[in-house]
């Protein structure tokens, strides 16, 4: 299973503190927990 961000390209910066274009993920549950991950990172910043 894959998730991308669609609308803007991540900053070198971002891309440093761990977000990510693209997910990968063997099954829904691994993906729901990158991307509740992703947006704990997201709001840090």
């Amino acid at each position: 299973m894959w998730a991308t961000r669609n609308g803007r390209r991540l900053s070198s910066l971002e891309i440093y503190h761990g977000l990510c274009q693209t997910l990968d993920a063997d099954d829904v549950t691994q993906l729901a927990e990158q991307l509740k991950n992703q947006e704990e990172t997201e709001k840090a910043l």
